[in-house]
């Protein structure tokens, strides 16, 4: 708490906002990977893709838990620094979205003759999202010193996101 003020629901707010945003991003992928699949997509293999969805909603829930349960306290710079970083990476991965447009999903769809992207923040990074999301998994807890689901849930799920990445890329590779 900082004053009268408790900084926790403030960051009970911020995780259930991004809750809210990761469900409209499970939709807009949903509605893309439908499009991309009428296009003649072939959808790859993903044995993680559960792992990750699982992973993920236990990052989420678990910051506000661990927060409350253990009274982590708020940190103003380590909350500015990692303010800044979440921010960062949403642009990141809002700019990769929109680079990609409807090709955009959390699966692992490949058209036939489609080339993967180069422009865009795929000019810096050859994932951008999963660049950003990985940072984030790390950054978000740690705004309010959740430094165990940081530590924990941001670990497992960046090992996840760097398995589907290869995955992701061997498909790449061998889409004609």
């Amino acid at each position: 708490m900082v004053g009268a003020v408790d900084t926790r629901i403030f960051f009970t707010i911020i995780v259930g906002l991004v809750a809210a945003e990761r469900i409209f991003e499970l939709v807009l992928s949903e509605r893309n990977a439908r499009r991309t699949l009428g296009r003649g997509g072939i959808e790859h293999a993903q044995p993680i893709h559960w792992l990750v969805v699982i992973f993920h909603t236990l990052w989420i829930v678990a910051m506000p838990l661990e927060v409350w349960l253990f009274d982590r306290q708020w940190i103003p710079l380590l909350a500015g620094v990692c303010f800044f970083l979440v921010v960062a990476c949403m642009i990141l991965r809002y700019w990769a979205v929109t680079t990609l447009g409807d090709r955009w999903n959390t699966r692992i769809i490949t058209v036939s003759g489609e080339r993967p992207e180069t422009g865009g923040p795929f000019r810096l990074f050859r994932h951008p999202n999963y660049v950003a999301v990985s940072v984030e998994l790390f950054a978000l807890p740690l705004l309010h010193g959740a430094w165990l689901t940081a530590a924990i849930l941001g670990t497992i799920n960046s090992v996840l996101i760097l398995i589907k990445a290869r995955a992701e890329d061997t498909a790449l590779e061998n889409t004609p």
